[in-house]
């Protein structure tokens, strides 16, 4: 396993301390713990089981030195009794939501696309293209976004 094996072996057994149950320890703190609001990361028994949802939420620790975690609801998101209750990880598309926590949103209002625009400079009609594409609000060479349900009208 490394250094702490080498160091340590009667504490670290290496058959107890293996790579893949490092991978899934590091796997679980990384899409469960909470830590961008705070100077330091923790896994919160109950709250890391909260879904996901595009609401807006917020999270402290020790407010006034109670010693407590909160996460709580913010803007104009409400709960009433009874009602699930949801994290929220970000403004991600399904691609970040995918690759960073594995799962992804059949609704996702974040999601998007980026499409190159792009003509080649060798095309015989490159410079028709380009007008046409800058003319249209366009820039040739960047990425044009597409978001879910929002067609760029310009396109």
């Amino acid at each position: 396993m490394g250094k702490l094996t080498e160091l340590y072996p009667d504490v670290f057994l290496s058959s107890e301390f293996t790579y893949e149950r490092f991978l899934i320890a590091y796997y679980a703190t990384c899409t469960r713990a909470f830590g961008k609001r705070l100077d330091w990361s923790a896994l919160v028994p109950f709250a890391d089981c909260l879904n996901h949802a595009n609401v807006q939420t917020k999270y402290d620790y020790n407010v006034d030195g109670n010693g407590m975690f909160r996460l709580f609801p913010t803007g104009s998101n409400y709960y009433a009794k009874g009602e699930e209750v949801f994290n929220s990880y970000g403004r991600r598309k399904n691609e970040s939501l995918l690759v960073d926590y594995g799962f992804a949103m059949l609704d996702n209002e974040w999601d998007y696309l980026v499409v190159d625009v792009f003509v080649d400079v060798k095309d015989d009609l490159y410079i028709r293209r380009a007008s046409l594409i800058h003319s249209q609000g366009i820039s040739v060479g960047r990425g044009l976004m597409l978001w879910r349900n929002k067609f760029p009208l310009q396109v």
